[in-house]
């Protein structure tokens, strides 16, 4: 038996409330199967004894495992390509409005991270523009409100499905280690100007402290997933 449209309801609005992710009638199904699951995880009579539980103040984990198996962490590497193109174009210009100029570190943030394959992809970009800028030194933050995907892009470990939409084999080998089981780890070299942060945007206070670090910021593909409010709200922090 599915659960109740009231439940998908009640879980659709507590889940933007608190991460500002709208979700679509297709994902409500989902939603109430993992409502479902975790109610039944948790020992709870019923769901709405669930959502209640969620709703108080001595809920956190419980919430951010709700977050965890409900927000989408859809993403590849070297997604939108068009996005990595200003960015160096900006920076081959020695930073017009880009906050950056030669002798500084360049620090890039991408906010709605998932699993890491956007920072990662930032990251051999810039490393691409060593002859053209020799000495340049950056870093890139990823962010994400799902602890679990934060925890995957920190392992940095990757099957096929990451790697769809490159068609050069040798970028792959470059910068990309086989590990035997179809999987592919990112070097060392590209690791270590990569870090990861679990920080949910709707925190202005967090986000506001992060943002004044940086001085590019990559936020398009989780703009995408949130409401119009929360939309407005991220921008405008």
């Amino acid at each position: 038996m599915s659960v109740s449209p009231q439940i998908q309801e009640r879980g659709r609005r507590l889940v933007e409330q608190l991460t500002g992710v709208a979700l679509q009638a297709r994902d409500l199904p989902a939603l109430g199967t993992a409502v479902r699951g975790e109610a039944s995880r948790l020992g709870m009579r019923c769901e709405t004894d669930y959502l209640v539980h969620l709703e108080g103040d001595e809920a956190t984990d419980d919430r951010s495992c709700l977050v965890d198996l409900v927000v989408n962490n859809e993403t590849y590497l070297f997604r939108e390509p068009q996005h990595f193109a200003v960015l160096k174009s900006l920076l081959l210009k020695r930073g017009e409005g880009a906050g950056w100029t030669a002798g500084q570190k360049l620090r890039v943030l991408s906010a709605g991270c998932a699993t890491g394959e956007e920072a990662y992809s930032l990251a051999i970009e810039l490393l691409g523009l060593e002859e053209c800028l020799p000495g340049l030194e950056f870093e890139i933050l990823g962010v994400d409100i799902s602890q679990r995907a934060v925890e995957v892009a920190r392992r940095g470990v990757y099957g096929p499905n990451s790697f769809r939409r490159i068609d050069d084999e040798t970028r792959i080998d470059a910068w990309f280690e086989p590990r035997g089981d179809g999987t592919r780890e990112v070097s060392e070299r590209v690791k270590d100007h990569v870090a990861f942060e679990c920080l949910n945007l709707r925190d202005g206070a967090a986000v506001r402290a992060v943002v004044g670090m940086v001085d590019a910021i990559f936020f398009r593909n989780v703009l995408i997933y949130l409401s119009d409010a929360a939309r407005l709200e991220v921008c405008h922090t």
